[in-house]
């Protein structure tokens, strides 16, 4: 999936000057200065990050803690959640 969409915006950027300027303008303006590519893969990097951050949240929740339950219960959501589009990207590249 990640090359296709390298291959759509290369592409779309060789052929396409509205496309380059849009880049231009997103990468000027996003106060992060960061490519379109960059921008693309900021989500799929984002649900292993929440989930370091919610192990470490939970290492520093004392068990007696009224959050602790719930602090476990949003890891074990969120790290299914990770292998569930861990497991479709993986089936998406192995159909392409």
């Amino acid at each position: 999936k990640r090359a296709a969409a390298d291959a759509a915006v290369e592409r779309l950027f060789a052929t396409s000057a509205p496309f380059r300027d849009f880049c231009a303008r997103v990468e000027k303006s996003d106060g992060l200065g960061m490519s379109i590519d960059e921008l693309l893969l900021m989500p799929v990097q984002r649900l292993p990050r929440y989930c370091i951050l919610l192990e470490q949240l939970q290492r520093y929740t004392h068990a007696a803690h009224a959050d602790h339950a719930h602090v476990a219960r949003a890891l074990d959501a969120l790290r299914d959640v990770s292998q569930r589009v861990n497991d479709v990207a993986r089936e998406t590249e192995q159909r392409e």
